[in-house]
């Protein structure tokens, strides 16, 4: 009689637990509403965004610095060297607001991540080329 009862709750236990996980799936699966059953709108991190923003400027100059001296022959030393290190200062702006980004809550952070990893691979390839000197 014992066994039969310890199979019993047993099996009452692991019913609730599956009870509790599809629950919890259906909770997370639903969409989130107000108060007033509007549903809510999840944004992006303005930070984020921000990032994303300095990481696309940091390309352009970057582009326009190879693109200049492409045009001068590599005889605009000082001014593509000036615009390379504001380049490169930019892309640790930009992964500092991306950081920040990862802070906003209820928010997508999938610019975040975009700004973080397209200013840390200017910022590792820009510091490259300065310290290197490719």
């Amino acid at each position: 009689m014992q066994r039969s009862e310890r199979r019993r709750k047993k099996r009452q236990r692991e019913l609730e637990r599956q009870q509790r996980r599809r629950e919890k799936e259906v909770q997370r699966y639903q969409k989130k509403r107000n108060r007033y059953g509007e549903e809510k709108v999840i944004r992006h991190a303005k930070h984020g965004v921000r990032s994303t923003l300095i990481a696309i400027a940091a390309i352009v100059l970057l582009s326009l610095l190879v693109t200049v001296s492409y045009v001068q022959e590599g005889k605009a030393a000082t001014m593509i060297g000036a615009l390379g290190i504001c380049a490169w200062i930019l892309s640790g702006v930009g992964i500092f607001f991306g950081m920040i980004g990862l802070r906003e809550r209820e928010r997508k952070y999938l610019t975040c991540r975009i700004g973080i990893v397209c200013n840390a691979a200017l910022f590792v390839g820009l510091a490259i080329i300065f310290f290197r000197g490719i």
